[in-house]
């Protein structure tokens, strides 16, 4: 099997999703859903296989975490492609994806997003809780 074909039964393996889905413009987080712990992985085996540097490697910058709020300033300016991994496993060293402007917006209105769900949700619980405060109080 040549590098193309290992990474993607890697990928496969790690963000299950079929081979056939996987093309090498696809993002591993955006496109497939892998991030947090399986992206870790998914790294750690690429690492292993390849004998991949990944001194460079800052993960908060390219995948976020298995639950909750994203960590990193520039997170979403440098996703992760599969094209990407290829170039990484041939060069067996880390190097920064291409920026992607899009990539980034499309992730600042989606951490609004959750944001603004958040504050509707304690303001609605704290409604509730004076709601019922002042019904015991009667």
């Amino acid at each position: 099997m040549n590098i193309t074909e290992q990474l993607i039964e890697l990928v496969y393996e790690h963000a299950g999703v079929k081979k056939e889905e996987i093309k090498p413009e696809s993002f591993i987080e955006e496109d497939f859903g892998c991030t947090g712990d399986d992206a870790w992985e998914l790294m750690e085996e690429i690492q292993k296989k390849f004998n991949v540097d990944l001194n460079e490697f800052e993960f908060s910058l390219h995948f976020g975490p298995e639950a909750g709020s994203y960590v990193a300033k520039n997170y979403g300016y440098y996703p992760v492609s599969v094209k990407h991994l290829i170039e990484v496993a041939e060069d067996k060293k880390w190097k920064l994806p291409p920026r992607n402007e899009a990539n980034y917006e499309k992730h600042k209105s989606s951490k609004r997003k959750w944001l603004v769900t958040k504050l509707l949700f304690l303001l609605c619980f704290i409604l509730f809780i004076i709601y019922n405060n002042s019904q015991i109080c009667e």
